[in-house]
């Protein structure tokens, strides 16, 4: 062979070792983007899951402090049939009648009713806080399915469950949550049970009779009872010692 073709033959070979050399840079690159991209979605979808928990939360807090403290100026009742207007709240009868007689009890089951009025509220007003625009200006999907709600009513706290499933999406990842919850540091089963222990004396004492003092040494000196009457009807003020979470529900009964 002489020099001519020796040259061309070496040229050849340079030009396809440069092709195979250029081919597996790119197929090698190509795997490593894809791989470590999947990877990097990963991380970055399981990275939301707890932002996701977060603000779910926060818009059950935010609404959940809303009706609680609603249920409390308005004697458990957010929109009670039958009230008694009071410094701009209405406050419902819990005890009522308009003869000479006691009065009637019209919630005796009144921890069962504030629980399906709380989660009857949240059910209805929670997606007015639940806005997932911000993350899918960032790149992710979040499909959320219909939402479940709980509510239980303790002495001292009041826990909110709502059963969602959520799922966030970016590429071929995805991360799911489908149960969130917000308990709330308020005494309302508290105060509930005592508004109970009075109504049940405003049944059945004479002339429905009812000593606050004997109210607070009952509990211990625990919680503060004011009450305040108005015409023909009372209004019950109770709250636990230093703290300010109000409950207030209204009594007529024994009308002459």
């Amino acid at each position: 062979m002489n020099k001519r073709g020796q040259v061309t033959l070496f040229i050849i070979l340079g030009i396809v070792l440069v092709v195979v050399l250029l081919l597996v840079t790119v197929f090698r690159g190509n795997v490593l983007e894809t791989k470590f991209g999947t990877e990097t979605d990963e991380v970055l979808v399981s990275g939301q899951v707890e932002p996701i928990r977060e603000f779910v939360e926060g818009c059950i807090a935010e609404k959940g402090n809303e009706v609680i403290n609603v249920i409390g100026k308005q004697g458990g009742d957010l929109n009670p049939g039958l009230s008694k207007y009071w410094y701009g709240d209405e406050v419902a009868y819990l005890c009522y009648s308009d003869e000479y007689g006691p009065c009637n009890n019209r919630q005796p089951f009144l921890i069962d009713h504030m629980e399906e009025q709380i989660t009857n509220y949240i059910q209805q007003h929670l997606s007015e806080c639940l806005d997932f625009s911000s993350w899918e200006s960032k790149g992710y999907t979040v499909n959320a399915g219909d939402y479940e709600v709980e509510t239980v009513i303790g002495n001292y706290d009041t826990v909110i469950v709502v059963d969602y499933p959520i799922e966030i999406t970016r590429g071929e990842a995805v991360s799911k949550e489908t149960r969130f919850s917000k308990g709330f540091h308020f005494p309302l089963g508290k105060l509930a049970n005592v508004a109970k222990s009075i109504v049940d004396k405003e049944t059945s004492q004479p002339l429905g009779q009812v000593f606050t003092m004997a109210i607070i040494a009952l509990y211990k000196g625990e919680v503060e009872v004011v009450r305040q009457t108005h015409q023909d009807s009372e209004v019950y003020i109770l709250n636990l010692k230093n703290d300010d979470y109000k409950f207030q529900f209204a009594v007529k009964g024994w009308v002459f």
